[in-house]
């Protein structure tokens, strides 16, 4: 964090207050593949940073450096197949559940981060499938959410539905943020859901996570136009 100030980066945040004390699950967009590392600042503002568990792609795992240091910190780490995830994400979530940790575990449900190639291949699938096509996120992959939902439920408080964007310059990736290509501004936009809220029957519930996704594409459609006419104060609502 204190590089990231060094850098000059600002954030604003916007929406509900997270509750210090809540076990939680966090669902962002995913703009780009350093989200986790921007969330660090909502996470600190609240006291929140040491409890947080990322859902990561498997193969980052094996980065050095910093896959080493998420195996160390018990990310979970996913192949984005069912058939290969379902029992280790079981696994996974007991342990946490039997040591009665606060967890908040973080997803990103798009899978994969909004880049050039990846959004091209989105507007394909939901072309072919009959899908609204969106140009800010990416629909969401429900099956994994809605399961790993189901398995927290009992032990969680609320879901976190968060929204992230870059009104001022965007790192698409590692190399870019190591060439010291810091955005401007982070906007961090909250709303909190009490897990009793939650749909518990598993279609409904993804139909939930599909209008929250449907909400972001049109907050992010709105935030990035005013962005573009100069609007630096504004912010995600």
């Amino acid at each position: 964090m204190s590089c990231m100030q060094l850098c000059g980066l600002k954030f604003v945040f916007s929406g509900d207050e997270f509750v210090s004390t809540d076990a939680c699950i966090v669902a962002s967009n995913h703009r780009n593949r350093l989200d986790w590392l921007f969330l660090w600042g909502l996470f600190v503002r609240y006291g929140r940073l040491q409890y947080h568990k990322i859902m990561l792609k498997a193969p980052l795992k094996h980065l050095p450096g910093p896959g080493w240091a998420t195996q160390a910190m018990c990310f979970l780490f996913v192949e984005r197949s069912w058939e290969k995830d379902e029992a280790y994400i079981s696994s996974w979530i007991q342990y946490y559940q039997n040591q009665n940790y606060p967890l908040q575990l973080v997803m990103f449900p798009e899978g994969t981060d909004l880049s050039a190639g990846n959004l091209k291949r989105s507007h394909a699938f939901s072309e072919k499938s009959g899908l609204p096509v969106y140009e800010y996120v990416m629909h969401p992959r429900v099956k994994g959410f809605c399961s790993t939902v189901q398995q927290l439920r009992s032990t969680t408080d609320a879901v976190y539905d968060v929204t992230i964007g870059y009104p001022k310059g965007l790192p698409q990736n590692e190399k870019e943020l190591a060439m010291g290509m810091f955005p401007g501004e982070v906007h961090i936009h909250v709303k909190r859901y009490l897990m009793m809220s939650i749909p518990d029957n598993e279609d409904d519930l993804g139909q939930w996570v599909k209008d929250r996704w449907a909400d972001k594409e049109q907050r992010l459609k709105a935030f990035y136009a005013q962005a573009r006419k100069g609007g630096w104060h504004t912010v995600l609502v």
